[in-house]
């Protein structure tokens, strides 16, 4: 291949990634390492980590330094708040870009803070390799009693995960009490992990309540074991 014909492949990969290409894809469509060097001198690409680079012309947006953050770390994702934001979860502003990668992965990384997990799932969002956006279904049936008439404010199938909101009027009695225990002891044998919150909480402190129910990812779960 000829160095125009290299750039015309190298861009092409670059423009279906935000921008920006690994040196290993640089390599993979043709190019030397004299030629990035070469790139990288007449400032036709900027580096922007180890072993990825940015080519000219290419507005720096944050889709850029998230396709980066993950091209530069083996198998990484996208997690955590960086996720949710690409997800367009509602009250999730960008801020530090996060990725996960396997555990006992060597990295460092410029452009994102690095976590290890043993459970990487992924998913894309415009491209963008990132942690799945998790099925959420309202008033479902008790997973290990469906047909009966139970139900719980919100189950997260994927997580095996159930999120109950305690409302202002109910869960007040001994009763409830007792009948929410013994529930919450038949959703941890049959392994589900549960979480409850008041109508305090729920209306006045939304940022916390989403960082907790964040923290029931089965590969936070993994991660911290």
């Amino acid at each position: 291949m000829t160095p125009a014909e290299v750039d015309f492949s190298i861009a092409r990969t670059a423009r279906l990634q935000h921008g920006v290409i690994s040196h290993a894809q640089a390599l993979d469509a043709g190019a030397t390492d004299r030629m990035i060097e070469g790139r990288l001198s007449t400032r036709r690409w900027a580096a922007l980590a180890p072993a990825v680079y940015a080519l000219a012309g290419n507005p720096f947006t944050r889709r850029r330094q998230c396709m980066a953050a993950v091209l530069g770390e083996v198998k990484a994702v996208i997690s955590r708040r960086a996720a949710a934001t690409l997800h367009e979860f509602p009250g999730f502003r960008p801020g530090p870009i996060d990725v996960t990668v396997p555990r006992w992965s060597n990295h460092r990384s410029p452009l994102a803070v690095v976590h290890e997990s043993n459970l990487v799932q992924r998913t894309t969002v415009d491209r963008i390799p990132l942690r799945p956006r998790p099925a959420m279904v309202r008033q479902a049936p008790l997973p290990w009693r469906p047909r009966g008439a139970s139900r719980v404010d919100v189950l997260i199938p994927s997580w095996s995960a159930i999120i109950e909101a305690d409302g202002r009027r109910w869960h007040t009695r001994v009763r409830d009490f007792e009948v929410d225990q013994e529930r919450n002891n038949e959703a941890v044998l049959n392994g589900f992990r549960t979480l409850r919150f008041t109508w305090s909480q729920i209306t006045t402190r939304p940022e916390w309540l989403r960082r907790e129910v964040d923290r029931l990812r089965p590969d936070r779960i993994v991660a911290a074991a």
